[in-house]
């Protein structure tokens, strides 16, 4: 049997024995890790280094980012890092704009080694900050995911924060350290590769996640046999507006990608047990109805995807993300109530920004 092994989540762990571990049972690795133009690859036997182009990339029959994890094609893969910037299981791309905890899938995963047994839900919140030095107030970075595991019908459910850290359950608080063993009738694993990624994987129903706290990259794979939510998530839906709209009802029509991709955003904020911001959680109540809440989005926007104004506007908060976010939700009540934003018209007058299109239901000065 595994051992839990306790260490303070804010403790940064180097575990040599861990780590050689790995190393012993991958040849690949010093292969891997020679820079590769700005960067060094993935520790996957998959992927490769094209000397052209200084990037790392995938070998033919294997999908996903070559930095951070490849795969077999038939495999699904989610991957994002840095801004961050998604690309979806349906490789439709989209990004994270406000710092807040965003819900990345939820889904039911059927084993195809057993296909009778129960199945594996799971659940993936990225926990997101502001970034440092922001340039504008849409600059944010995974810190860490939330992973919500449990076999159906078995009581006992598996909540862990994956961080630089380490993974470690949040309610013993107990970290996983090169761990392999069940919890309950769940059989994982948790290691740190030579790449410095913490790597979740659930061996039977060919799940595995994988975080790195230096660039905020993720990695989430399932088979073929996963089974979506019927709820928004940012890795399981399609970015494709019209798509998407057929599933929140006639009506949603955004002026522009950007405010289509702000709205995935906010459709996506985690429920208040997983969000503790106020104003994160406000934003995920929205407009009633939902037309209307395309018209804020439409309107409010700018304050996150109009690159010169934001920028303009940012500075003159004082780069204070979250009096952005209160300006932002100011915004979208006055929109919701149907009001041609008077008070936020004032306040961006006030900043001297420059709007390049005004807000949709009136115009600021």
């Amino acid at each position: 049997m595994a051992e839990f092994k306790f260490v303070s989540p804010k403790i940064s762990i180097w575990n040599n024995n861990v780590n050689l571990e790995v190393v012993k049972h991958n040849k690949f690795l010093d292969y891997a890790r020679v820079p590769c133009g700005d960067f060094k690859c993935s520790d996957d036997p998959n992927v490769v280094c094209n000397n052209v182009t200084g990037t790392c990339e995938c070998k033919q029959g294997f999908t996903g980012n070559g930095r951070v994890m490849c795969i077999e094609d038939e495999f699904m893969i989610c991957h994002m890092m840095g801004d961050p910037h998604i690309v979806a299981f349906n490789k439709e791309r989209t990004s994270i704009l406000m710092p807040c905890q965003n819900i990345l899938t939820k889904a039911d995963i059927v084993s195809r080694a057993q296909p009778s047994a129960n199945f594996l839900f799971i659940r993936i919140t990225a926990i997101v900050a502001p970034a440092f030095f922001a340039r504008f107030p849409a600059q944010v970075y995974i810190t860490g995911l939330y992973i919500e595991l449990y076999v159906r019908n078995d009581p006992e459910q598996l909540t862990m924060i994956c961080n630089d850290n380490g993974c470690y359950d949040t309610q013993s608080n107990q970290q996983f350290v090169n761990y392999f063993g069940p919890s309950g009738n769940l059989n994982f694993t948790v290691t740190t590769n030579s790449n410095n990624q913490q790597i979740l994987k659930v061996p039977f129903y060919e799940v595995e996640v994988r975080f790195r706290g230096e660039d905020g990259s993720v990695a989430i794979t399932f088979p073929p046999s996963a089974q979506f939510d019927v709820e928004p998530a940012l890795c399981n839906i399609h970015t494709d507006p019209i798509d998407v709209n057929e599933q929140f009802g006639a009506g949603l029509g955004y002026s522009s990608y950007d405010n289509y991709i702000l709205f995935l955003n906010q459709a996506n904020v985690a429920l208040p047990n997983l969000e503790p911001d106020p104003i994160c959680q406000k934003i995920r109540v929205g407009c009633q109805p939902n037309t209307r809440e395309a018209i804020a989005v439409n309107a409010c926007s700018v304050f996150y995807t109009d690159r010169a104004f934001s920028e303009c506007f940012y500075n003159y908060r004082n780069k204070n993300d979250t009096q952005i976010m209160m300006d932002y939700e100011g915004c979208r009540e006055e929109e919701c109530d149907g009001i041609t934003t008077p008070s936020i018209c004032t306040v961006v007058g006030n900043s001297g920004c420059q709007l390049s299109q005004p807000f949709a239901t009136g115009s600021c000065p």
